[in-house]
């Protein structure tokens, strides 16, 4: 399982793209399943400037902060769990996962 951060907008058709939530400050999220399928999440976003997303390796889920709103993604699935009623969340993530 992966999950990264994209700084850009993947040309239309280069991944399969979920849409979680529309928003002005949409975040993308590319994911890499169990079986090595690439995909895109695209997350609304809160009232933040702030964006990141944590994953463990050995788990099917990925926590995504776009623009501080917080997002729980079955990654095979490619599900919603769960949406925060927050919308201005900060997480202390891994350094490698931050934008």
């Amino acid at each position: 399982m992966h999950a990264e951060l994209l700084k850009s907008i993947p040309l239309s058709g280069t991944y399969p793209e979920v849409q979680f939530d529309v928003g002005i400050n949409s975040t993308w999220v590319k994911f890499l399943d169990a079986n090595y399928d690439e995909w895109c999440g695209v997350f609304g976003g809160g009232n933040s400037n702030y964006s990141c997303v944590e994953f463990s390796e050995n788990s099917e889920q990925a926590f995504v902060v776009s623009a501080g709103q917080g997002y729980l993604v079955d990654i095979e699935e490619r599900t919603l769990r769960y949406k925060t009623d927050l919308d201005d969340l900060t997480l202390i993530a891994n350094k490698r996962h931050r934008v």
